[in-house]
């Protein structure tokens, strides 16, 4: 399996971390060109600014929308190759030693996912586990709200729906993937995470600036409410599938 890893070209440092971190497994590390969000413009046709000033409650940052576009285009480089399923990273992440065997432990219930998040942020439940991968590592699915957008394994009818449902881009790339519960697609998670944030992520070159939020009463207002309907849809879908996974587990293949 390729694991597509989003560099730009003036970090060629976290370029050497990555593979170096990922050299003591069998996948295929090939560097994808990240977009730079320096060159970007709030105009371009593939950005939705005004839904990203409703939605997200933020004023036009290029480097967000750098972000999306760099995963996408990821995904379209996955799509034009044969291959059954992609890692897509960004490189501030790092491989844990037993990122193989976690892989090879999902990989015995692909079935249940179309979508694996191998790196995530917690905001207050951990996944519910379904699948016992072994000693160390379950397989669950999301409770909750989730962040982060690190490390993902995904199959090809995953990669066809985010890219079917990103424009025009109007939310971070986080924010806009964890809506795949609403999308007919089966998400999975590894738990404990197998990749994890690196050094190099106190360094990001890809974050959210305070200043660049519309004051509360813009947010309360518009924001929120939207926030707010999505994830209750989002809730009782992940309820919905916790529930058939309980009722129907998953053979191990």
């Amino acid at each position: 399996m390729k694991c597509y890893v989003l560099n730009l070209d003036r970090s060629p440092e976290r370029l050497e971390i990555f593979k170096e971190s990922f050299s003591a497994t069998s996948l295929e590390v090939t560097r994808v060109a990240a977009v730079d969000g320096r060159e970007l413009s709030p105009t371009q046709p593939e950005f939705s600014t005004t839904r990203y000033r409703y939605c997200h409650g933020q004023r036009f940052d290029g480097s967000v929308f750098g972000c999306a576009l760099s995963h996408l285009k990821a995904l379209k480089t996955f799509l034009e190759t044969d291959d059954s399923y992609a890692m897509i990273c960004e490189d501030d992440v790092v491989a844990t030693p037993d990122l193989e065997r976690a892989l090879d432990g999902a990989f015995r219930y692909k079935k249940s996912w179309n979508l694996l998040r191998v790196n995530y942020l917690r905001k207050k439940h951990r996944p519910v586990p379904y699948a016992r991968l072994d000693e160390t590592f379950s397989l669950c699915r999301f409770w909750g709200w989730y962040q982060g957008s690190g490390g993902y394994v995904c199959d090809r009818r995953a990669a066809e729906t985010i890219l079917a449902k990103a424009y025009p881009i109007f939310l971070p790339y986080d924010h806009f993937l964890a809506r795949s519960h609403l999308w007919g697609l089966r998400t999975a998670a590894v738990d404990p995470e197998p990749i994890v944030l690196g050094t190099e992520a106190a360094r990001t070159t890809i974050n959210y600036r305070e200043f660049r939020k519309y004051p509360r009463l813009i947010r309360w207002t518009t924001t929120l409410p939207y926030r707010g309907c999505v994830e209750a849809r989002k809730n009782l879908r992940q309820f919905q599938e916790i529930l058939i996974t309980k009722i129907f587990p998953p053979r191990p293949e």
